[in-house]
């Protein structure tokens, strides 16, 4: 299947980066560069307009990193993306940020039950990973909630104001979904 395009899972759909339009980019770029969202990046500069828009030029040839917009019928949510995809071996990095300008709850569940949904039964993944700042247990708690489970750390991988930060390795494999979403 083709991860490129566009996808719509009931009520929830996700955009591809390389088909937004000049405010939606400018808008996905302003929620990246919002402090709350930065933050938690691993790389967390101000990024620029032309940076942006380059980034997402490029997306159009990349075969491992696909990055969506996701919106419901009211308002966009927020971001949801695969890195290091492996087609082969059906598996992927996932990452998600809300929109940090109109924060409501539920919405980062939303965005991350949708896209686990679409990967493991459209796209037939085996296994999704992702990796979360160890100091940040808001966002653990979340992941483990929602099913992931803790499989390693990243020792000192992430240096910020001097210091060396852990990263945290979560996964949740498509027949642990099954049992707690189907």
């Amino acid at each position: 299947m083709n991860i490129l395009k566009n996808f719509k899972l009931k009520e929830i759909e996700f955009k591809n980066f390389i088909f937004l339009n000049r405010s939606e980019k400018e808008m996905v770029l302003k929620w990246r560069n919002h402090p709350n969202v930065r933050n938690n990046m691993f790389n967390n500069y101000i990024i620029s307009k032309n940076e942006h828009f380059k980034f997402i030029t490029k997306l159009v040839t990349n075969k491992n990193n696909f990055y969506w917009l996701v919106k419901d019928p009211l308002d966009s949510l927020g971001v949801f993306y695969l890195n290091n995809v492996d087609i082969f071996n059906k598996r992927a990095y996932l990452g998600i940020y809300t929109n940090p300008i109109k924060i409501q709850n539920g919405r980062g569940a939303e965005i991350i039950k949708s896209g686990m949904e679409l990967f493991f039964k459209k796209i037939n993944f085996h296994t999704l990973k992702l990796e979360v700042f160890e100091k940040n247990k808001v966002a653990f708690n979340f992941y483990k909630k929602i099913g992931f489970e803790r499989e390693g750390i990243l020792r000192d991988y992430i240096i910020r104001n001097d210091k060396w930060l852990n990263v945290l390795i979560l996964g949740i494999i498509k027949n642990e979904w099954s049992k707690l979403y189907e």
